[in-house]
């Protein structure tokens, strides 16, 4: 289940935010797309703010800031084909 989306788009359809596992008791959401990172803050069970990160960062916690950076040096589907011979898998 998604529970975060990105507005980079800035308009539909945004991209899906990928959660980020490190960093309790806050939960971190990372879009691929742009490499921005959004910070639900909890308190009592509850969000009680959403703060946004441009990039990872320093301000976060080092997990969170790892599994980001991680994330992003992945290369995509998209991508796949620059490392094979002739684009169908053929080395």
């Amino acid at each position: 289940m998604t529970e975060a989306y990105c507005d980079c788009a800035g308009r539909p359809p945004w991209p899906a935010m990928m959660r980020l596992h490190g960093g309790a008791p806050n939960r971190y959401y990372l879009c691929r797309r742009c490499g921005a990172i959004r910070e639900d803050v909890y308190r009592d069970g509850a969000i009680v703010e959403h703060r946004w990160h441009d990039a990872p960062n320093g301000r976060l916690p080092d997990p969170v800031r790892e599994e980001a950076l991680k994330v992003l040096s992945m290369p995509r589907w998209e991508q796949l084909g620059l490392w094979v011979k002739d684009g169908m898998g053929e080395a």
